[in-house]
C-alpha cells in the first residue's frame, strides 16, 4: 500500500526564496564577476527545486490555515479553500470533495493505505471544525 506525503505549510519557502533572491541578485549586481553566471544559476535552481516538491511524490497533500493541495497518482491537483468545503466524503477507493458552490472534486484513492486515509480524514476534520470556529467566531 502506498503512503501519502502530507507536508504542511512552514517558513522553507520564505526563506529558500529569500537565499534564491540573494544569489539571483548577487550574480545580477557582481556582472564583472566570473562567478556572476552561476549565481544566477544556483538561485534559479533553488527555487526550481523547491517547487518542483509536489511532483516528487506519487500521493501529495499540502495544507496551510486556509487551503489545502491535494494530488493522487495524477500530474495534476485541487488546490481548495478549507471555507470553501461544505462535506467530504471517503467511498470505496474515492475521495469526493464538495464545496459550498456545488463542485465536486473526485479523487481515486485506490491503493492508498487505510491507515493513511484515516490520518487524511482527521486532518480534514480538524482543519475544518477550526475553520467553522472561526468563522462563528467572527460573527458573534
Amino acid at each position: 500500500m502506498e503512503k501519502i506525503f502530507i507536508d504542511n505549510k512552514d517558513w522553507s519557502g520564505l526563506v529558500l526564496s529569500l537565499i534564491s533572491l540573494l544569489f539571483v541578485s548577487m550574480g545580477f549586481f557582481k556582472s564583472d564577476s566570473d562567478w556572476s553566471t552561476t549565481l544566477v544559476i544556483i538561485g534559479a535552481l533553488i527555487i526550481i527545486i523547491y517547487l518542483s516538491r509536489p511532483y516528487w511524490f506519487k500521493n501529495y497533500i499540502k495544507f496551510s490555515k486556509h487551503y489545502i493541495y491535494i494530488r493522487f497518482s495524477t500530474r495534476k491537483g485541487a488546490s481548495i479553500k478549507f471555507s470553501e468545503i461544505k462535506k467530504f466524503d471517503f467511498l470505496v477507493n474515492t475521495l469526493i470533495i464538495t464545496t459550498k458552490s456545488d463542485n465536486c472534486y473526485v479523487f481515486n484513492t485506490k491503493g492508498i493505505s487505510n491507515n493513511e486515509l484515516k490520518n487524511l480524514e482527521i486532518l480534514l476534520n480538524d482543519e475544518l471544525e477550526n475553520k467553522n470556529k472561526e468563522n462563528n467566531y467572527q460573527y458573534s
